[in-house]
């Protein structure tokens, strides 16, 4: 790893909750298949993507004098939105989630313009909140309720006895960064990246489509006018680690990572266990 590797992974690892122990509850919008939260950061109220999907909490560039931010680092950057973007990073004192206050923590700076509001009052997104801070907590997604609970243990919402357990691989022995899961789709086995910042159900890229056509003939595309730039397909069997699921949408999408997102995650009731890498679908 190299220096500036090292360092990333520092930055992305520290901090601390300002509770040892907890357990909260707050209300979600889950809005365009998205799930937004709001953050009190300096006594200011601030509306934020919650992005499993995403490395590092990153905020737009236009709060960069509101935030008391300490730069420490420029890197170029690319994702399924942006290319080769130069993000600063650095650390803020305390964001607020609920009454929990997350303390020391590393956060990106980004134009973040391409990340479209979906609320009816046009308000801005000022933020995305990523793994780093979401590693702090266990969580719990109640997409029905539109509520999030968080913990530093899974004993104050305990899965279901019924509820499916699928293990998630993380990103580096350093345990930090986004998770993925072993998905199986006609017999081509990829990790996908486990990804509330996605709206759609499974997505994948034309070099995974093309591993596909090569072992099965049949793949159903369904034929959908309203998004040019995507490609779907009906997926008659799916594995989700050793779990089966049935005619479940897979989206092809040039150049994107391979994601399971909130149309697939938002028929269940979801536990986070970042501790033992494991998700609960229930």
């Amino acid at each position: 790893m190299s220096c500036s590797s090292s360092k990333i992974v520092t930055l992305a690892t520290q901090g601390e909750t300002s509770k040892k122990i907890f357990n909260e509850e707050i209300p979600m919008h889950y809005i365009g298949n998205h799930i937004f939260i709001e953050s009190k950061i300096n006594g200011k109220n601030y509306t934020f993507l919650f992005d499993t999907g995403y490395d590092f909490t990153t905020f737009d560039k236009s709060l960069i004098d509101k935030i008391h931010f300490t730069s420490i680092k420029k890197k170029s950057t690319s994702g399924s939105s942006f290319q080769n973007e130069k993000l600063q990073y650095g650390v803020i004192p305390a964001i607020n989630i609920g009454v929990i206050e997350f303390n020391n923590i590393a956060v990106g700076i980004q134009d973040l313009s391409h990340v479209k509001s979906p609320f009816p009052d046009g308000r801005r997104i000022d933020g995305i909140i990523g793994a780093n801070i979401l590693r702090k907590a266990l969580w719990k997604i109640d997409y029905q309720k539109q509520s999030l609970r968080f913990s530093n243990t899974i004993k104050n919402f305990p899965p279901d006895t019924n509820a499916i357990k699928i293990d998630m691989i993380p990103k580096s022995s350093s345990n930090w960064g986004l998770n993925r899961i072993k998905v199986n789709i006609n017999g081509v086995s990829e990790n996908f990246v486990f990804d509330t910042g996605s709206h759609g159900s499974f997505s994948a890229n034309n070099e995974f489509l093309a591993r596909l056509n090569d072992k099965a003939f049949s793949l159903l595309e369904i034929v959908d006018s309203l998004d040019s730039k995507k490609r779907k397909f009906q997926i008659t069997e799916l594995k989700l680690d050793m779990h089966v699921f049935h005619n479940q949408e897979l989206f092809i999408e040039k150049d994107i990572d391979l994601l399971i997102g909130n149309d697939f995650l938002d028929e269940y009731t979801v536990i986070i266990d970042w501790l033992n890498n494991e998700l609960y679908l229930q």
